[in-house]
């Protein structure tokens, strides 16, 4: 559900000490035709959106993850809505649902899917699973999620244009470059990978 194209970049760098340590997690993907992106566009990679766009610097372009402190995404399960905040620590995010937490009792491995709150991530997207609930330091109720897409284990990255809701088109690849520079040499997967109601076959 996409009325632009889908860019494939290749990954540049990622800044492994704060990602592993810090509350920065951030990658930069190569843009080698120093095309122009614009901010906060989705970004997908391995079966799942992992963050968006935030700077472009000549042929780098700078990609917030969603575990990164200072990222918000909004989110649902089967039994609530809530903002997830990066807990800048690998593949985590949390929120505060406003419920019971007896009601999440049993919740413990049950999918996250991106809400379509906000106007950038597509609705219904798995994103992740409850990996713990507790209570913080305030006293507040915390839902530990678990991210699907691991950023130390791609190469190569999807950045989305504008979102339709309700309006299906063509998505076309646009490749920028794999491991040869190359497009015409890359191959199909043999199992397309399905990223919310769209297949990617490479």
């Amino acid at each position: 559900k996409f009325d632009n194209n889908i860019g494939i970049h290749k990954i540049a760098s990622i800044d492994l000490k704060n990602y592993l340590c810090c509350s920065s997690h951030k990658i930069f993907l190569q843009n080698p035709q120093k095309i122009q992106i614009k901010e906060n566009l989705p970004v997908l990679a391995g079966g799942s959106f992992i963050g968006q766009t935030s700077k472009q610097y000549l042929n780098l372009i700078e990609v917030i993850l969603f575990s990164d402190s200072n990222h918000v995404l909004p989110v649902k399960s089967d039994i609530f809505y809530c903002n997830a905040r990066g807990k800048g620590k690998p593949l985590l995010i949390s929120c505060s649902p406003k419920i019971n937490i007896k009601d999440l009792g049993s919740k413990i491995g049950d999918s996250i899917y991106t809400s379509g709150l906000g106007g950038i991530f597509i609705k219904d997207t798995e994103i992740g699973f409850i990996s713990d609930i507790s209570m913080d330091s305030a006293g507040e109720l915390e839902v530990i999620i678990t991210l699907l897409g691991n950023p130390l284990k791609e190469n190569f990255y999807g950045i989305i244009g504008n979102l339709k809701d309700d309006v299906m088109v063509n998505v076309t690849w646009n490749i920028t470059g794999n491991d040869t520079g190359n497009s015409d040499t890359a191959s199909a997967l043999t199992t397309a990978r399905a990223i919310g109601v769209v297949n990617f076959d490479g």
